[in-house]
């Protein structure tokens, strides 16, 4: 839910995506920036898909890594994000069990 993202012009084949998804990006991030997170996430739902991209105001990239070398971990936004996705998790994977 926070890393990985489309680079370049070959792009996923999104339809074949079943999952629900739920991401987690930065305000200030020069590797996905928020507006092509806002426009993954309209693209996707234009597909039809379950998904829910939040762009944390004020966070940097890699807000959610302890040891990364940007210096912009966010423990608080850390502690108050990482419960909303291992819930995300349980309720999506509890479901297709």
């Amino acid at each position: 839910p926070f890393y990985g993202f489309p680079q370049g012009d070959d792009q996923p084949d999104y339809s074949q995506i079943e999952a629900s998804i739920q991401g987690h990006m930065a305000e200030h991030d020069d590797f996905f920036p928020p507006d092509a997170a806002k426009g993954l996430e309209a693209h996707l739902k234009s597909l039809g898909k379950d998904v829910t991209i939040t762009v944390h105001e004020g966070s940097g990239h890699a807000f959610m890594a302890p040891h990364n070398a940007l210096g912009t971990q966010d423990e608080e936004l850390a502690a108050t994000v990482w419960p909303q996705a291992v819930a995300f998790l349980h309720e999506h994977l509890a479901a297709s069990t």
